[in-house]
């Protein structure tokens, strides 16, 4: 005599991250006369932080010393679930003076 189906699975919970949610699965009753308790159950899920980025760390030593215009760079990491929004890396212009003691018009050393 068929009583309870199955428990399908659980369903995707109801939040992503940042507070508790829920998730529920069900199951069918085949026979009326032998069905006893639910056919539904939740559980909570999802206390999970958001993901967040890390502070940036220190820059990187610029590309050139002097005399042009070099670059550098800086990165961070992105901590926690489902991935941060935003770029993990970030580039400036750096050094955009002369070398010291050049003249740059006519490669003499200035006085």
């Amino acid at each position: 005599m068929a009583g309870w189906s199955e428990w399908s699975v659980w369903s995707d919970c109801t939040v992503y991250c940042g507070s508790v949610g829920e998730q529920s699965r069900v199951r069918t009753c085949e026979s009326v006369l032998s069905c006893k308790g639910l056919d539904l159950q939740t559980r909570d899920c999802g206390d999970i932080p958001c993901a967040a980025w890390r502070e940036w760390n220190p820059w990187s030593p610029c590309s050139i010393t002097c005399g042009d215009v070099g670059r550098r760079s800086r990165s961070r990491s992105c901590h926690g679930k489902g991935g941060c929004v935003g770029s993990s890396r970030e580039h400036e212009m750096c050094n955009m003076g002369r070398c010291a003691g050049i003249s740059l018009l006519n490669n003499e050393k200035s006085t």
